[in-house]
């Protein structure tokens, strides 16, 4: 039966789904919906909306709801007023009235009026009633007998059950805030006897990353560094009496030891300061104490490999040579027995897979068979293992697989949700990672217009996932851009002002870039395909897409000549990575650069390209349109900012100066093509933002810039005291 009502005299377990206003909570299939469309939510975040909308004839205490929503775990207020938050966004009205109120000194309560949908609905007819004394059919005896066999069996069982719940019944360990500062801990490493727990955190005023030691039942973490560069990647020696880590500065990187107790530290050997940030961890120590293995390079331009360095001397090997489709091999983690190295090879920084290369040399093994983002890994105490953090389940977790090619991945438990980076003790056994929460949505600022000064940011696109890589149509009526609020990265459209949106590819996962064609009418994409990443086009108004690239190769980044005709696209089809155009219906490609390059655009007069290096090296290039002289334009923009760029007719918008990824928000620069001058402009609002490819879009009237923030950011460690 429906029934409809603003409140219930008893919460009632058996309703399929609750409607209020344009919503619709299917609790049976777990799933929020608006208008139709699904409405993304984290497991927790919706665990938190049932119980709301379930308890809404009463206040529900803060208590109430963190018994409810983390039965098994024991976790802090904020991670419930995170989820209020989150459920706030999801359910934002026109007029700012809030469905979720908060009740001072009591806790939450939900507001709306609901109806509600029993799970044996009007729709199910019941069974017909039998007449007094009417036999039953062969039929019917035949279920009651059936039916009677089925009890007899379960109750057998279930009295067996009962005579070993202790055995069976085995609860699942608990996870429990480790820290809960302000800011970002990142890339916990617990101590070999799991006593002690290192990490890197951006400190009180998140303004530098150093290396911090905190012992489990201690309440204050101890500072062990304290320079102006960026201290990252701490890991411990096999006897648990040094710390070993990753120092990033302008001036270059570089490992560096020190007693856990704090002291001199030693230099153990030089590496290239051109990082992905704080995305992985980058440095790990051998069981035996001889040497390192740290993802580096050998010069600038190449790519991103694992090498063993000697604790000696810091004499280097090269470990690993990826393939011209990867992109780089991240976040080594030596075998409990030292004798392999387990690593992430990328094609793109949310397609990854977790192989494993022998230490005494030798080509590398694939673990994991499918491509997800996979944020860290560590090894089982007992190397049969490897824990990982990936969102193959639609949201990051914690995941384990045996460490052989062809295992099946399972969930750990507790499932680490928002988990990001892990560590195992080698001795206890104990687990630590960070939970991390962040919320990136689609911005718009003002540009200047006229001599007056730039306006103010206005937030356009937004859900409780990644909205990004937004770029306006040359006709200025749409936009499209980059999201995963279905569950995978995919293909969205709206107006230009934000509103309507609606997603154009159904299937596939979307890598990273919308690019229009000059008529409004086509947009190009790159998307995996058999574990590379090739290029499509498919019509605005929505259709079949068209392959437009075959070889085993990964081509990214598309953008249109500006006539049309064809498609300016990196690839890494030479062995480096280089700007490669290709006619727009498919053909021969041929190569426009070959001193590196990536992130391609266009003049106004399509005689030049202009383009970046990527994280190679800093400072935006150009180029005939047809290959040529390849001369740098604005030399100061930092490696780290490659895709923060959009050139107009006067000039180049760029972002630049600054350190990257610390407070305050770097300056948004315009370049002027005629006095060769840089001016700023104005300021990102947000501490944080998505570093990516073509994040900066200036729409036709050049009134408006497109680009992603950091809305929210932070990062817990959590501990787990043992793992099964």
């Amino acid at each position: 039966m429906e029934s409809s009502q603003s409140k219930s005299s008893a919460p009632s377990r058996d309703i399929a789904q609750y409607r209020f206003g344009a919503y619709e909570l299917d609790v049976t299939h777990r799933q929020l919906s608006r208008d139709g469309a699904p409405v993304p939510l984290a497991s927790k975040v919706l665990d938190t909306l049932i119980e709301l909308v379930r308890h809404r004839d009463a206040v529900m205490t803060r208590e109430e709801l963190l018994a409810a929503i983390w039965p098994d775990v024991n976790v802090e207020d904020s991670n419930l007023t995170q989820n209020i938050f989150v459920l706030r966004k999801a359910l934002e009205q026109p007029g700012g009235e809030r469905l979720i109120v908060t009740v001072p000194g009591k806790g939450y309560r939900f507001v709306s009026e609901v109806t509600e949908i029993h799970a044996h609905s009007a729709a199910e007819p019941a069974p017909s009633p039998q007449p007094a004394g009417t036999p039953a059919s062969p039929t019917r005896r035949s279920w009651v007998l059936l039916a009677a066999a089925v009890l007899i069996v379960l109750g057998a069982a279930i009295g067996y059950l009962a005579l070993r719940r202790d055995s069976l019944a085995t609860p699942a360990p608990a996870a429990r805030f480790l820290t809960s500062l302000p800011g970002n801990e990142n890339q916990p490493a617990l101590s070999p006897d799991g006593t002690l727990v290192a990490f890197s955190w951006n400190g009180e005023d998140q303004d530098n990353y150093d290396i911090y030691i905190k012992g489990l039942a201690a309440e204050t973490p101890v500072r062990l560094t304290s320079q102006a560069s960026e201290e990252t990647s701490p890991v411990w020696s096999a006897d648990g009496r040094r710390l070993a880590f990753v120092r990033l500065s302008p001036a270059g990187g570089a490992i560096y030891t020190i007693d856990a107790h704090g002291g001199d530290e030693k230099l153990i050997a030089p590496i290239f300061s051109q990082r992905f940030g704080f995305r992985v961890r980058h440095l790990d120590w051998s069981p035996d104490g001889a040497s390192f293995a740290v993802d580096d390079k050998s010069n600038e331009e190449d790519t991103v490999s694992i090498f063993l360095v000697s604790a000696a001397g810091g004499a280097r090997q090269r470990l690993t040579s990826p393939p011209a489709r990867s992109t780089s091999d991240l976040a080594p983690r030596f075998s409990p027995d030292g004798k392999q190295v387990a690593f992430i090879r990328s094609i793109a920084p949310h397609l990854r897979a977790i192989y494993l290369v022998p230490t005494a040399g030798g080509g590398p093994r694939r673990i994991t068979a499918d491509l997800h983002w996979i944020g860290d890994l560590d090894w089982s105490p007992d190397g049969r293992e490897l824990i990982y953090s990936t969102d193959r389940s639609g949201t990051p977790a914690l995941w384990r697989t045996q460490a052989v090619p062809g295992s099946t991945p399972q969930p750990l438990r507790p499932s680490g949700e928002n988990a990001q980076f892990v560590s195992l003790s080698r001795r206890k056994g104990n687990l630590a990672y960070t939970q991390a929460v962040t919320d990136i949505n689609i911005w718009r600022l003002r540009l200047p217009v006229n001599g007056e000064p730039a306006g103010e940011w206005t937030r356009l696109l937004n859900s409780t996932r990644e909205d990004s890589v937004a770029h306006y149509s040359p006709d200025g009526k749409h936009i499209g851009f980059r999201s995963d609020r279905s569950g995978v990265p995919a293909l969205w459209l709206s107006d230009a002002q934000g509103h309507q949106p609606l997603q154009l590819l159904k299937t596939g996962a979307l890598a990273g870039t919308v690019a229009w064609s000059p008529d409004s009418r086509t947009i190009a994409y790159d998307v995996l395909i058999d574990d590379t990443l090739q290029l499509l086009t498919v019509p605005a108004s929505g259709g079949k897409p068209t392959q437009i690239t075959f070889d085993r190769s990964s081509h990214v980044l598309p953008q249109w000549s500006p006539d049309g005709r064809n498609l300016y696209y990196s690839s890494n089809q030479s062995g480096t990575w280089q700007v490669w155009r290709i006619p727009a219906s498919g053909g021969s490609s041929t190569p426009v650069t070959r001193q590196g390059g990536c992130c391609a655009r266009f003049s106004p007069d399509g005689k030049t390209i202009y383009y970046a290096k990527g994280y190679s090296a800093g400072g935006i290039w150009k180029t005939p349109a047809e290959g040529g002289v390849e001369e740098v334009v604005i030399p100061e923009v930092q490696a780290e900012y490659w895709g923060f760029w959009a050139v107009v007719e006067k000039g180049i918008y760029f972002l630049g100066g600054g350190t990257p990824g610390v407070p305050p928000p770097p300056p948004i620069n315009f370049y002027d093509f005629n006095t060769r001058r840089t001016t700023t402009i104005a300021h990102h609002e947000k501490p944080g933002f998505l570093m990516g490819a073509y994040s900066y879009s200036i729409s036709p009237d050049r009134r408006y810039l497109l680009t992603s923030q950091l809305d929210t950011s932070g990062s817990d460690i959590m501990l787990i005291d043992a793992v099964r």
